[in-house]
């Protein structure tokens, strides 16, 4: 999301194969998101991204923190955004 309403593209999931994790409460796991930058100048900057965890369809807006995510303004047929599953398991339950 943009904060100006414009909610962006939804990212394509990856090929990768997703590891099987159990978190704990308090414990965490990450994910890789994975953009094509924008070289043209003209791209469209995000600085939230909307995450649905798998299974559910509750999803929460995170706020990046004063980054952003510049992706070309127009895109083709391909996705311009993709996810790795999630997995990198940063907690002690396995």
């Amino acid at each position: 999301a943009d904060g100006l309403g414009d909610k962006g593209p939804d990212a394509a999931r990856t090929d990768t194969t997703a590891p099987t994790v159990t978190i704990a409460p308090g414990e965490e796991t990450r994910f890789l998101l994975h953009y094509i930058p924008d070289t043209s100048g003209s791209g469209k900057t995000y600085t939230k991204l909307s995450v649905t965890p798998p299974n559910e369809t509750v999803f929460d807006v995170l706020n990046l923190g004063g980054l952003g995510i510049t992706i070309p303004a127009t895109t083709g047929n391909a996705p311009d955004v993709y996810v790795d599953p999630i997995g990198y398991h940063t907690g002690t339950g396995k």
